[in-house]
């Protein structure tokens, strides 16, 4: 059977794509259940993936160690669907080990690592569909995700143009837009009266565009990430003034720096 696709996202070591007709299918790196099953032949793992390991504060002994369990762990190959019960994937989001799937309704699921609360429950073992569903107080429009950490745009169903921007997980540089770690969902202040359509995460940063095409940045400014001609950390969204004269269409988060479309 021929697949269309609708969204596809990439994390460290796995990927999600769902379908035209609402399927999701997940594959790559198994280890913190970032795929929402088990590969064939594989069973449960519970180690720290290196991609959150800061190599300067291992030796290379524990480094090499680590490393070798990664390389010994059975991966999924190739797209493998991912049982939803009667819910329908209608978009996804990929953390480095986690992962954000957008169901219709304004149903927001995720699985996988939740070492920094990115999942938005205390609960760190799933077993079912039901047990990923993350608590939110509106319906979900959009997803995005950092390292390891999730965002959500909600919107009242009455006025679709009232949007609320949640946030949670790791909190090292402000990336949830607030001082606090949390790992259950929280408003992100600053943005009221905006009406935000889209969101992506960094490392330890995080953007937003409105619906004037309004680019704004949080987290740590380190590097320049934040386009906000300086290099402080901001614990609140800021908007990017540099390009008002623009409006932006797109924007995405690597690591460590930010690209745009405009």
């Amino acid at each position: 059977m021929e697949l269309f696709y609708l969204e596809i996202a990439l994390g460290w070591g796995h990927a999600l794509a769902c379908t035209t007709d609402g399927k999701l299918y997940s594959w790559g790196y198994p280890v913190n259940g970032q795929l929402g099953y088990v590969p064939k032949d594989g069973h449960a793992f519970e180690i720290q993936s290196i991609s959150t390991v800061n190599p300067e504060k291992q030796s290379a002994e524990s480094y090499d160690d680590d490393l070798e369990q990664e390389l010994n762990v059975l991966c999924q190959w190739e797209p493998q669907l991912v049982p939803l019960g009667d819910l329908e994937a209608v978009g996804v989001s990929c953390g480095d080990d986690h992962s954000l799937v957008l169901c219709r309704g304004g149903i927001l699921l995720s699985f996988g690592d939740n070492s920094y609360g990115q999942l938005g429950r205390i609960k760190k073992k799933t077993i079912s569909v039901k047990d990923w569903r993350v608590d939110l107080e509106t319906c979900v429009t959009y997803i995005g995700s950092g390292l390891g950490h999730s965002l959500a745009i909600c919107c009242d169903n009455k006025k679709d143009e009232d949007t609320t921007l949640f946030s949670w997980g790791w909190n090292a540089a402000f990336q949830l837009g607030r001082t606090t770690v949390n790992d259950r969902p929280l408003h992100v202040e600053g943005l009221e009266g905006h009406h935000i359509c889209h969101v992506d995460g960094g490392r330890v940063h995080s953007v937003a565009i409105d619906g004037e095409g309004g680019l704004w940045t949080w987290g740590s400014g380190k590097n320049g990430r934040l386009g906000l001609g300086s290099f402080g950390d901001e614990q609140q969204p800021c908007q990017v003034e540099s390009i008002q004269d623009f409006k932006v269409q797109q924007a995405v988060c690597g690591f460590d720096h930010t690209i745009i479309l405009v």
